[in-house]
């Protein structure tokens, strides 16, 4: 009887092993995938990938999580707002407005 479910002279456990793989790890790539779908990113993980690309602009000094209009925005911190720090600058980042502000040299003591 065990041959109805052996397949090509597999042991049926070993087919229901594979099976179960392959659907944990089905399952697991389309919840990881979800998570980076921008529409469901928190501003703080939007924060966190972006940080690195803000910080190498020109005259940025550092970034953060502030508000604007009474919603969450991220704030860009320059030392002096001139025309290469604005330079394609985008209102919002990934759904989020973006707001720059002139804090002057950081300095820490």
């Amino acid at each position: 009887m065990w041959r109805l479910f052996a397949n090509a002279g597999t042991p049926w456990y070993a087919s229901a092993v594979a099976g179960a793989a392959v659907v944990f790890f089905a399952s697991y790539a389309v919840a990881d995938s979800h998570f980076d779908d921008p529409r469901d990113m928190t501003i703080e993980k939007v924060l966190e990938r972006q940080r690195e690309a803000l910080m190498r602009r020109p005259g940025a000094v550092g970034v953060g999580l502030g508000w604007q209009d009474g919603k969450p925005a991220i704030v860009f911190m320059v030392d002096q707002k001139t025309p290469e720090t604005l330079a394609g600058l985008p209102h919002d980042i990934e759904g989020h407005p973006l707001v720059v502000e002139e804090v002057g040299e950081i300095t820490a003591y």
